[in-house]
């Protein structure tokens, strides 16, 4: 009996370590709630079905797209989107339908030696009777290809150099078979948001039993293969580009597979959960044969909604949830969402003003009006000096007036004016020195900026330097024992008399420290000369407080806004947008006893792109976008005022208001307008309130006669402004006459043969049997309609 006892513990010892290898993947994680925050609704996609991923595409042109699948049986429809210059909605612009490629679970778009490529999975399986085939069409190869395009495609696009990853039951760092016996069942990959390795999850079968598997490989060394191979690569020869291969024997979140993401070198994230359950996603941690289970998140607030994808970018976990399934709800109203920690409000922009003549062509860094917005003063970097200019503000237009130049003060991310001793008016910005390849300031200078015609520039100023930001505490102690890295100041506006400076040390622990402002230049001016320390102003600090989180982990700009209990805030925006981050302020509540509290969460008006400077006025924040070129090829920027949901700007709603049934009005067209139809007609076909008017192709108001293709009809608002407008297309009437006749047909038979090309409203009253393309069908169609005009 005892030697059967001890045989049976040996057997359980030895066995112990074989059990610690299948659930290493589960132990010691942490379990959070995760909300879900709109980014952006997804438009007239190529299919009324699921999305399965997207992929976010800053094109080096400028445009921001957006691509997608979507499944339909065995097919995949990859369609090209693009993003609102608000970042609210991507409308698809052209697609493609992929046959037998399978589910469109994974996908990416990367640029390689100046070449942009979509990366897709595909190969599925569509014999019936093969053993592993599955009515959701597993992919288990890779594609790599060119997505061109090309409006003499129904789609409106194609796709060429279409290259191929095979053999995945070799992806081994030898490569041998990862499963002996065994056949792909299922593949996924994520690529990192630095391109610097791509990550493929790996289903095997063998008779009954599944084995899963991920492999990580160099992307470059992937690419490179491709690029020198004449069609495939198999994964057999890719073993000495391998960085990880693990035997992931762990459970998926809710059994299922439903993204892939990676972000960095060493962590990748699975998401998972049906329309009957709550979605979850898995955080692992991995290393090049193991990985950890690190966090669990739960997103109880999309119970019993399916959750698709898993893309991670930059500190930002994406997700769709199929969340709206009536009549076109996965064609128009699909949205991405981020998972986070709180949620965020969206802002609603309102253009304030455009900036245009500043006297160098650098990017602007902040941005401040005075007290009643009759000037407006904006920094710029050139070089490692700091520009400011004076603008003056008419209508929606600031045009530069004049400008200084502080030499060695840096990138100007700090730029306040202080109007806080009547009479006079100082400007606060960074100062020399300055310290890394960004040029950020160590001091601050208050100036005097004048008005000076004998300058070269037209403006003169004189300045003292504010230093000893590292002293400035309570009692005039060293707030860090490092040196300062980075220092910038923001004055309160609207009379609130507070002035906050903002000090970074090379620990990276970040220290505000917030005075009154008159006193401060009382204390400055009593001292005399051109610099004070703050070291010697320690009786004046009301507060002072460590705050080190960061928006995107970016600093771009920070204001202090308000006085009394409850009412002292800072905002602070950050994000960049080469790095395709999502601009988003945070808004603090702060103490004089230094006690801060996060007390609400925005998203900018804006997609990946930069937002330089921030400011309150009167309760409405401003923002500046990061500039843009206007048609001059002049630095402007976009000022914009903004209104979150405790304090709202009221904006009357002078939109087109479509209530027609046997029309539609859909991305700025108004289709199915027949020959004939006069305007009086065209505006019933709207509930608008407000005035409607009808003007031709040349812009003119028209009051009587029939409608022609080009046209538009426009709502105004109260002041007589084009509010909302859409295109009106005239079925058949394609020159835009108003008429069909010969000269439509010859149009039309033109396009067909491509000795022109029509576009716009002109293709789409060209496609007139309605299928996305025009053709010889469409010809007899016309000649028919002529003949019937007669």
């Amino acid at each position: 009996m005892f030697k059967r006892l001890l045989s049976l513990i040996l057997a359980l010892v030895l066995c112990l370590p074989l059990f610690y290898f299948d659930f290493q993947e589960v132990h010691a994680y942490t379990s959070y709630t995760k909300t879900p925050n709109p980014v952006m609704t997804l438009k007239n996609l190529g299919t009324n079905k699921a999305v399965q991923q997207f992929y976010f595409y800053n094109a080096p042109s400028g445009e921001r797209y957006v691509f997608t699948t979507q499944r339909v049986t065995s097919s995949v429809y990859l369609s090209r989107c693009l993003v609102s210059d608000d970042g609210l909605t991507a409308t698809c612009l052209d697609y493609v339908k992929l046959e037998g490629y399978g589910h469109g679970e994974a996908l990416a778009v990367y640029e390689y030696q100046g070449q942009v490529y979509v990366w897709l999975n595909g190969n599925t399986i569509t014999d019936t009777t093969d053993e592993l085939y599955t009515s959701t069409y597993w992919a288990r190869n890779v594609s790599r290809f060119i997505y061109t395009p090309d409006p003499s495609v129904s789609t409106g696009a194609r796709i060429t150099d279409e290259k191929k990853l095979t053999n995945f039951l070799y992806a081994s760092s030898s490569g041998s078979a990862l499963v002996s016996g065994g056949r792909i069942f299922r593949l996924a990959f994520s690529v990192s948001p630095n391109s610097d390795r791509i990550m493929f999850w790996l289903k095997f079968a063998k008779g009954s039993s599944y084995y899963q598997y991920l492999c990580c490989y160099s992307f470059s060394e992937i690419n490179a293969a491709l690029s020198a191979s004449s069609g495939s690569v198999s994964m057999a020869n890719m073993g000495g580009s391998q960085l990880a291969q693990i035997s992931y024997s762990g459970d998926l979140p809710n059994g299922s597979m439903q993204g892939l993401g990676i972000d960095g070198t060493s962590t990748l994230y699975f998401s998972g959960g049906s329309s009957s359950q709550t979605p979850k996603v898995y955080k692992y941690s991995y290393t090049s044969s193991s990985i950890t289970l690190k966090e669990v998140w739960t997103v109880t607030a999309k119970a019993n909604v399916e959750i698709e994808t898993a893309y991670m970018l930059n500190g930002n976990f994406y997700c769709i949830f199929i969340d709206d399934t009536t009549g076109d709800g996965k064609k128009n109203k699909t949205k991405i969402y981020t998972l986070d920690d709180y949620s965020i409000t969206q802002m609603h922009a309102n253009h304030k003003h455009t900036v245009k003549g500043l006297p160098v062509d650098d990017i602007v860094q902040n941005f401040a009006y005075t007290e009643n917005m009759a000037e407006l003063y904006v920094s710029q970097k050139h070089g490692t000096d700091t520009y400011i200019s004076r603008c003056i503000p008419n209508g929606n237009v600031a045009e530069a007036k004049d400008y200084i130049v502080l030499k060695g003060a840096g990138i100007g991310e700090s730029l306040d004016v202080d109007q806080s001793i009547a009479g006079t008016t100082y400007l606060w910005t960074g100062g020399a020195p300055v310290t890394g390849s960004d040029s950020f300031a160590t001091t601050i200078q208050r100036l005097q900026y004048k008005v000076d015609a004998s300058s070269a520039t037209g403006a003169s100023y004189t300045a003292v330097t504010v230093n000893g930001t590292q002293y400035a505490s309570a009692d005039g102690s060293a707030l860090d024992s490092t040196a300062v890295k980075r220092v910038a100041v923001s004055n309160t506006s609207s009379g609130d008399n507070r002035i906050v400076f903002r000090t970074q040390f090379n620990s990276d622990d970040i220290y505000y420290t917030v005075y009154t402002t008159s006193l401060l230049n009382q204390a400055i001016n009593s001292a005399g000369g051109g610099s004070y320390s703050l070291k010697n102003a320690a009786s004046l600090v009301k507060s002072n407080f460590k705050l080190n989180n960061k928006p995107n982990n970016s600093f771009q700009g920070f204001e202090a806004d308000g006085v009394g209990t409850d009412q002292k805030f800072l905002y602070m925006t950050g994000n960049s947008g080469s790095k395709m981050q999502l601009p988003r302020i945070y808004k603090y509540l702060y103490t004089n006893g230094g006690n801060t509290t996060l007390s609400a969460v925005y998203r900018l008006p804006a997609f990946m792109q930069t937002a330089q400077g921030i400011k309150v006025y009167n309760g409405t924040v401003y923002v500046a976008i990061q500039p843009i070129k206007d048609n001059a090829n002049q630095t402007v920027i976009r000022t914009l005022s903004t209104a979150y949901a405790a304090d709202p700007v009221i904006v009357d709603d002078f939109s087109l208001k479509y209530i027609g049934t046997t029309n539609t009005l859909e991305d700025g067209m108004l289709s199915g307008i027949v020959i004939g139809t006069q305007g009086d007609a065209v505006t019933a076909l709207f509930g608008n309130t407000n005035t409607l008017q009808i003007v031709n192709s040349q812009n003119q108001v028209i009051t009587s006669g029939y409608i022609g293709t080009g046209y538009k009809i426009q709502s105004l608002d109260r002041s007589g402004k084009v509010a909302d407008e859409a295109l009106i297309i005239v079925n058949g009437d394609i020159n835009g006459d108003a008429n069909i006749s010969t000269a439509d047909y010859l149009q039309l038979r033109k396009h067909v043969s491509q000795a022109v090309t029509l576009s716009g409203c002109y293709f789409a009253a060209s496609d007139l049997t309605a299928d996305k393309a025009v053709n010889t069908t469409d010809c007899a169609v016309l000649r028919k309609m002529i003949s019937n005009n007669q």
